[in-house]
């Protein structure tokens, strides 16, 4: 029937226009990284992300072991990468985090 095709063609069009839209996603840089921890953390804890310092870690910013475990999860199916909460309860700079998670987009 014309109504069901009709259907048919517009999902065909927009999952096409999906797929052709990631394909245009950038790889992420170290800095974009860095700003969505820095944003991520802003979100989180009641601080502005001017006062958040990429030189620090991101446990000097009073985020638990339960916040670390959830910036685990969304940073690595954000940026399809492995770091670990160990990563980040260990004082790693937000800067260092950032490096070394651009560096595993590399591989």
């Amino acid at each position: 029937n014309m109504f069901a095709e009709t259907l048919l063609l517009g999902r065909v069009k927009n999952e096409s226009k999906t797929i052709s839209n990631s394909s245009d996603t950038e790889q992420p840089s170290s800095d974009k990284i860095t700003k969505w921890i820095i944003n991520w953390l802003s979100n989180k804890l009641p601080l502005d992300p001017d006062q958040i310092d990429p030189n620090q870690s991101v446990m000097s910013f009073g985020l638990d072991s339960i916040g670390a475990v959830e910036l685990e999860t969304e940073i690595n199916n954000t940026f399809n990468i492995n770091l670990f909460v160990g990563d980040f309860i260990e004082n790693n700079s937000i800067k260092f985090l950032a490096e070394e998670g651009y560096k595993q987009t590399k591989l």
